[in-house]
């Protein structure tokens, strides 16, 4: 299934309307024996996680280059209630001891923030510009935070949030959706290299109808059906950096103008981490996995700024 829909919140409260009408004629009947039971059916449709766990954990990654915009995500996360967990990520090159003054003003904007926050250091282990220490960020995640959330995203420290993302994840909970996204500018058939398709023994034809999904912001959903971590995760993960993520001769960068979106399949640049999730989220669409994007279900945008 993959969900477009805007209004699909608004269709939620009509239905949730509906039902306190129904459950107060039940309980005025005698078929709802009393307040508390009211309150926990009501509670499933306004608040549908009521788990042990916070219902989400956010990663992200934060180099000296995108500083700025670094302070704003974690302003923005603030203003809209977000208290974590959140996991920060510091991506240092060989070259690279420390931030200088700028890191300061990040550990201090952390400490006074009240979030739950982990910072882990992440020194350059493969060159920042192939993107293969995104999956890999990812992959620390699973190894040392199992259970901490049934949901998890990443998070460009460019992303921008409308409101707390909790209630994306406390919806992707209920509806069981896999996995949550945006889409971006270029056509699957243009921004995949020819050896990635190969990798994973699969045809640019089967995908050309589908926009590329944004890598700086998605949502996964670990509890909804097993076999999507297996599907998606686990082959993001393991995609091999010079025969997968950047194979030799990718380029990434391309003329704006020459895009044309689906269903073309002229390739014009290879995306990295971006066409490997791409691939990966419409093949388990394509297997009937719950894929939604564009919807109600996610509702962050970038904002790229730099020092």
């Amino acid at each position: 299934m993959q969900i477009t829909s805007k209004s699909t919140r608004k269709k939620k409260f009509g239905v949730g309307v509906s039902l306190v009408c129904l459950l107060y004629i039940a309980a005025a009947a005698g078929l709802v024996s009393n307040g508390a039971m009211l309150w926990k059916i009501l509670r499933k449709v306004y608040d549908p996680y009521d788990g042990p766990t916070p219902p989400l954990t956010l990663l992200t990654g934060f180099s000296s280059n995108h500083m700025m915009e670094a302070m704003g995500m974690l302003q923005n996360l603030i203003r809209v209630g977000y208290k974590g967990p959140l996991i920060v990520y510091l991506m240092r090159k060989k070259s690279e001891p420390n931030f200088g003054d700028d890191e300061k003003k990040l550990r201090k904007e952390l400490k006074k923030s009240k979030l739950n926050v982990t910072v882990y250091e992440w020194p350059e282990k493969e060159h920042f510009k192939t993107y293969c220490w995104k999956p890999k960020i990812v992959e620390h995640f699973f190894e040392n935070h199992p259970g901490l959330s049934p949901v998890f995203g990443w998070f460009d420290s460019s992303a921008r949030f409308t409101e707390n993302p909790e209630e994306w994840a406390k919806l992707m909970v209920r509806d069981r959706i896999d996995f949550a996204g945006h889409t971006s500018i270029m056509g699957m058939g243009e921004n995949t290299h020819a050896d990635t398709w190969k990798y994973f023994d699969q045809d640019v034809e089967d995908f050309k109808e589908h926009w590329e999904i944004w890598a700086g912001g998605w949502l996964f959903n670990l509890y909804s059906n097993p076999k999507a971590r297996k599907e998606m995760m686990e082959p993001w993960i393991g995609c091999e950096c010079h025969k997968c993520m950047a194979p030799p001769g990718a380029v990434k960068k391309t003329d704006r103008s020459q895009i044309k979106g689906p269903p073309s399949t002229d390739y014009l640049a290879h995306r990295q981490d971006q066409s490997v999730l791409g691939l990966l989220a419409y093949r388990w669409l394509h297997e009937g996995g719950q894929v939604a994007l564009n919807s109600d279900y996610f509702g962050a945008h970038p904002e790229r700024r730099t020092t």
